[in-house]
């Protein structure tokens, strides 16, 4: 059996990281399915903030389309980019809502890691699709305490908490530096970025460069005995 740990860099007002949390899920199962023994194996994963936008805690009143027009410039490459991003959005089961508001993702990150560390692995993932389909396809506000709250609650945990977990300096301190680390230390330039048994692959991917980046690992390690296949 396998324990493969994967890192994710990702930042929940990033539209390419909702897909590849919705990629990497499918390739995961298309594994699961398909190599031999691989429904034993085990899925490990570990979130790592990185800051998008360098934005103020109080911003959060442009849209989406808004900050895409900001930052391409004219209607017609927004057009494109919305395109492309309705078709494999609509493929990955996403419907991309463009009145979402944008703006710091401290507090977003901040109950990302303290869902990991109070509720485990499971929640924690359970919170970060949740969070991107308040913000992507609920036309949700990624930096607005009551909704981030509210997917909080969604996904199992008190109001009381999730108040508790976002007002904890400590841990907003630490996203901060987590954020810097990966950008100044780790070379991570673009978000998603995935890390896979040391194998970096940037960008949403496709099921298949997932799915090869999969197999790799497992087969290396079979290679040196540091893995039984069960048949």
């Amino acid at each position: 059996m396998t324990n493969f740990k994967i890192t994710l860099y990702t930042d929940p007002v990033c539209a390419w990281c909702f897909i590849g949390h919705r990629t990497l899920d499918q390739a995961i199962t298309l594994y699961q399915r398909t190599y031999p023994g691989g429904r034993h194996d085990m899925f490990e994963f570990i979130y790592h903030p990185f800051y998008l936008r360098n934005t103020k805690p109080e911003e959060g009143r442009m849209t989406l389309e808004d900050a895409m027009l900001a930052k391409n410039g004219t209607e017609a490459k927004v057009l494109a980019i919305k395109t492309k991003m309705q078709r494999i959005g609509t493929a990955h089961g996403i419907l991309f809502n463009y009145d979402s508001k944008v703006g710091s993702t401290k507090l977003a990150h901040v109950l990302i890691q303290q869902a990991g560390r109070h509720r485990g692995a499971e929640v924690q993932k359970e919170m970060v699709g949740a969070m991107y389909s308040m913000h992507f396809e609920q036309g949700g506000n990624i930096n607005n305490l009551d909704e981030l709250v509210a997917v909080a609650v969604k996904v199992g945990v008190s109001e009381q908490d999730a108040h508790a977990w976002l007002r904890d300096d400590q841990v907003g301190a630490e996203v901060d530096e987590l954020a810097r680390t990966a950008r100044e230390e780790l070379g991570v330039t673009s978000v998603p970025t995935i890390e896979i048994g040391g194998l970096r692959l940037e960008g949403a991917e496709d099921v298949g460069g997932i799915m090869e980046a999969l197999v790799s690992v497992k087969e290396k390690e079979i290679a040196v005995g540091g893995a039984q296949d069960p048949f």
